[in-house]
């Protein structure tokens, strides 16, 4: 009944959802996080690599799909065209505007942020050996705390966002997990 009932679904708080981790990676460029952002009236587009983390920032004088298009195209050119992109992009993008928040010179910022030492290899290892302890402890987490995954959303599906308070329609179902094309809808 309260899944049917329209004020109830635009009130009701969100429940909370397992994390989706971010798989491991062969090589630089495979996966990317791709995002717009608008800082102080401009807009930019944020373009980060999963396996290296290396940020590429690009101001936007449109924010149409044929100039973003352009500049990925370029960017594209430079590093090469990835398998797929997915949705790390959110964390891409709060980097890049600490960056160009606290830098005058853009470049400057950038290219302190790429000179940041990742973490070491053995690191790594360290974090593939515990990763059976990580998951266990997570499934007793989530068990606790009843934190179920969202169900998977078809196209066709209409779901209501509690942020832009409005209905929307799933027009397309993309690769990456959990991201949708949404229809507006007069309802």
């Amino acid at each position: 009944m309260v899944e049917n009932c329209q004020k109830c679904i635009e009130h009701r708080t969100q429940k909370a959802e397992t994390l989706k981790l971010s798989y491991l990676l062969g090589r630089p460029w495979e996966v990317l996080g791709i995002d717009i952002m608008e800082l102080k009236q401009k807009q930019y587009l944020v373009i980060q690599d999963y396996y290296s983390r290396f940020l590429e920032v690009v101001t936007l004088d449109k924010t149409t799909s044929k100039a973003v298009i352009v500049k990925m195209k370029n960017i594209f050119a430079r590093h090469g065209i990835p398998q797929m992109s997915n949705g790390e992009a959110e964390k891409a993008v709060d980097i890049a505007k600490r960056i160009l928040s606290k830098s005058e010179d853009p470049n400057l910022g950038l290219l302190s942020y790429r000179c940041t030492p990742l973490e070491s290899i053995a690191v790594q290892d360290f974090r593939h050996k515990d990763l059976a302890l990580k998951r266990e402890n997570r499934r007793i987490y989530y068990r606790k705390r009843n934190v179920k995954d969202m169900p998977i959303l078809k196209v066709g599906d209409i779901v209501w966002l509690t942020n832009m308070s409005c209905y929307e329609k799933v027009q397309t179902v993309a690769e990456a997990p959990m991201s949708y094309m949404k229809k507006w809808l007069a309802m």
